[in-house]
Order: C-alpha cells, then structure tokens, then sequence
C-alpha cells in the first residue's frame, strides 16, 4: 500500500478535502468531497499522531484502538485488513491479539481471523436480542453454561500467530461455585482476580497464542458461568505496540449497544487511544420511512458521552453510515441526515466524524460496488474484497491525515530528540 494515495488538506473550518484514493486496479472512483472534521481543539489527535511518529521513527510507544459497529465488524474483514496494513505501515511494531468474543457459543457468526472450538452445554445471548435481559457485558456477547464439563478454546488464524501472542490474559465474566481454569500446555503462574470484578487474570511463563479453559467448580454447589470475553494483555515491551479491540454484533444499533453495562468497568483497563463509531446504518434500515431523527440524536448523543467516561483518554471518530440501498432504493439522504447529526454532536463533545459513505463515492454508489463484485446482492453488506477495500479507505485516508499534520510539526532530527 502507500501512504501518498490522497492529498488532504485542513481548512479554518476544520474539515478535510480527500483526493480520490489510489485503490488497486479494480478500483472505482471515490468522492473528492470533504469527509474529515475535526474539533477546533485537536489536542488528542496530536497526541496520537506524536505516538505514531515515535512508533514508525524510533520503534517505541503504544497505540490501543476499538472498533464499534454491527455486522461490518463482527465478520472480521474490516479489522483483518485494518491489522495488515498497520503492520506495512509499522513494521517495528508488535501486535496484540486483543479480545476474542465467544460468538461460537452464543450462537453466532465468529469473525474470519480466529477459530472457537467449545464442549459441553452453551447458551448464548446478545445485546441485539431484545428478548434477553443480559447481563451482556462490556462486549454485548454473553455465552453462558451450568455445565461443570464445558471447556472453550480460541485459535488465531494467522501465519505466524506468534505475533498477537501474550503472557497474560484476561477472562472478563462472572461466576457462582466455580471459576475458569487453565487447560493449555504453557504453566500458569498466578490466577487473580481482577480489581475492577470483572472475571480473572491468567499470567504465565510464556507467551500464548491458543488459550484454553474449563471450569472448576468450588465444592458441591450449582454452578453458573457467563464469558464475556478472553482478552490478550498487552505485554510491557520496548518496541512499539499496536492493539486493535473489535466490538461486532450483528444488527446492532445505538440501543442495544447502550445495553451494554460493563464499559464503565472494564474498559479503562484497555488504555484506549482512539475509538471508531460505525453504528447507525441498522438504526436507519429498521426504522424505514418512520425514522425518528430527534430520537437518534438523543441516543447517540448518550452513546458518546457514555463511551467517553468509559475511555476519557480516547479520541472518537464517528463514521457515518457506508452507502446502502433499503427494498431497491438508495439510503443516501438518510445517511447523509444522520451524519449531519453526528456533526453537530462531534461539535458538542470534541469527537472528530470520517464521511465513510462518501469516501466510497457518489450517492448510490453502492450499485458500482455490487457490480465490481464489493457488495453482496443486499447492497448493504459487502464481500470480503469490499471489506478490505473500506479497510484501505480507512487506513489510508488516516494516513494521509497524519502525514498532512506532519508537514506542520516536523519530526526532529535524530541529533535533534
């Protein structure tokens, strides 16, 4: 990939031009319209651009991202193609695997990039499933059991998994007469449980890639298990580290992701630098002709101001809906409302928004996409080189923002640090 594949620009009104993307050989053209905004005070952008400049020049410093958003995320490709590029991009840096959610078990699509391998009864439930009260967690994806046999297991799908390995792993979720226990062959050195009440830490003699656990059970009590996730912990290194945490549900909406009770609780601990919204576009399809703005704009205004406390160090970027179709007819001005709703509470709470629709092209450009074989028959979902192609839309327009930033804030000198 390359990082001068758009020309972008910071105008006094805080928005960036984008030149159309330099996408491979089956590319389409892309808007030249504006799709970045930024707050007036760019404060903690400048931070994490200062951490990747240190990243790529001198191969230190950390960079920890969440991704939120319904199925786009939840299928993988997205944050697979994200992963790689930041490897081209930075590679003295090391990654963490970050979480992985138990959708296996709750009955549900696992993303592409890792395996889930279970026994014994599982139950799942999901933010999105009205019909559950949860607890769903801080990830919206709770799998549950009474079964003292149940075990699961979570295999990278890399070539070289080694890359997203750790000597310390997290098991976020809550139990009654039992507690996970270590089934892999590395030896675990201590189990705790965590300050914050939100399940266990694992640390071992080594770093692991494939994680393992059953259950043990205290006494001759029932028991009742519930796995919200199995993070990786970024182990302390002195080379540079990116994290990318992806938080997928299929069909969800603002709504059901405020179900969620446990980002107060447990993500601080992830130190997040920079946090992408890409919720909206189920909220929209749902409601059809009925779509009710003001309400949105509550919701989501909520939403930010919920996540913000979650991750006061965070910078938010809200992307606005990729173009769609609903029953054969465009959803562009819908879309187009809901980011300008997104604008203004960007404007309220110092976030930055990324036009991702119009990033992709003109309105209705979704019916290019299907024809070039980018977007699945729905035009709403896409296929895995659309996938990738957002991932290059993304990555490479933030690149190219950093890169534009750069040319006012030189990087020293090595004789200059």
């Amino acid at each position: 990939m390359t990082f001068g594949c758009l020309s972008i620009l910071c105008a006094l009104t805080g928005a960036f031009e984008t030149a159309p993307i330099s996408l491979p050989s089956d590319s389409i053209p892309l808007s030249s319209s504006p799709t970045w905004h930024l707050p007036p005070d760019c404060a903690p952008l400048e931070v994490v651009w200062h951490t990747m400049d240190s990243m790529h020049h001198e191969g230190v410093g950390t960079l920890s991202c969440l991704y939120i958003g319904g199925s786009h995320v939840q299928s993988g490709w997205i944050g697979l193609g994200l992963r790689k590029r930041f490897e081209e991009a930075f590679p003295m840096s090391n990654q963490t695997r970050g979480w992985m959610l138990p959708y296996r078990m709750a009955q549900t699509d696992t993303p592409t990039h890792f395996r889930t391998e279970s026994s014994g009864e599982w139950s799942g439930m999901r933010c999105v499933q009205s019909r559950y009260k949860g607890p769903f967690g801080s990830t919206g994806v709770r799998a549950h059991t009474e079964d003292i046999q149940a075990t699961w297991q979570h295999v990278s799908l890399r070539s070289d998994s080694s890359l997203h390995a750790s000597n310390t792993i997290d098991v976020w979720g809550q139990a009654t007469g039992c507690i996970p226990h270590w089934l892999g062959s590395e030896t675990l050195l201590h189990r705790d449980t965590l300050a914050n009440g939100s399940g266990w830490r694992f640390l071992f003699d080594q770093e692991v890639d494939t994680v393992r656990f059953g259950i043990e059970r205290f006494g001759k009590s029932t028991i009742a298990f519930d796995l919200f996730a199995t993070v990786h912990v970024p182990t302390p290194r002195k080379k540079a580290q990116f994290t990318l945490y992806e938080w997928g549900n299929n069909g969800a909406k603002v709504s059901s992701a405020m179900r969620c009770e446990r980002w107060e609780t447990e993500w601080p601990a992830l130190n997040l630098d920079l946090i992408f919204i890409g919720l909206g576009i189920n909220d929209i399809h749902s409601a059809g002709k009925t779509w009710n703005e003001e309400r949105f704009e509550v919701e989501y205004d909520a939403m930010v101001q919920r996540i913000q406390i979650a991750a006061p160090n965070a910078t938010l970027i809200l992307l606005s809906n990729t173009d769609s179709m609903r029953k054969g007819q465009s959803m562009a001005k819908q879309a187009q409302r809901m980011h300008a709703i997104q604008q203004q509470i960007a404007a309220r709470h110092q976030c930055v928004t990324f036009d991702l629709g119009r990033a992709m092209g003109s309105p209705g450009c979704i019916e290019d996409w299907h024809q070039r074989g980018w977007a699945q028959p729905d035009r709403i979902h896409f296929t895995p080189r659309g996938y990738d192609a957002l991932a290059e839309i993304l990555f490479s327009s933030w690149i190219a923002a950093h890169k534009s930033w750069r040319t006012s804030h030189p990087v020293p000198s090595s004789h200059e640090r």
